[in-house]
């Protein structure tokens, strides 16, 4: 098997999913096609998932130190936007996935 055919099975089977949604109980195929409007992906950082307890309980400044330079690594996000303007992070295969079901649609 390549690895094509292999990466468009797992795509599949993610776009398949079922996922609990504030709309509802649907794959996530269903929830694309019927409230997303675009997708994207974003280079940032972990700031958003500093815990400053975690922090604080740390026993010396380097493990501090090495806690934040972990935060401040560029991580890529993929994010699905609705059309309320709200999003919901998605992974890479979802990402992918939604691409390839947008070109089904042209």
């Amino acid at each position: 098997m390549n690895h094509e055919l292999m990466r468009k099975v797992r795509i599949e089977q993610q776009l398949n999913k079922i996922a609990r949604f504030s709309c509802g109980i649907m794959s996530y195929r269903d929830y694309f096609n019927k409230f997303i409007i675009g997708v994207e992906f974003i280079i940032s950082d972990n700031m958003d998932k500093y815990n400053r307890v975690k922090f604080n309980r740390m026993d010396n400044n380097k493990d501090q130190d090495d806690y934040i330079a972990k935060l401040k690594e560029k991580v890529t996000k993929y994010r699905a936007y609705n059309k309320n303007g709200s999003f919901i992070d998605i992974n890479k295969l979802l990402y992918e996935g939604y691409k390839s079901l947008k070109k089904e649609v042209k």
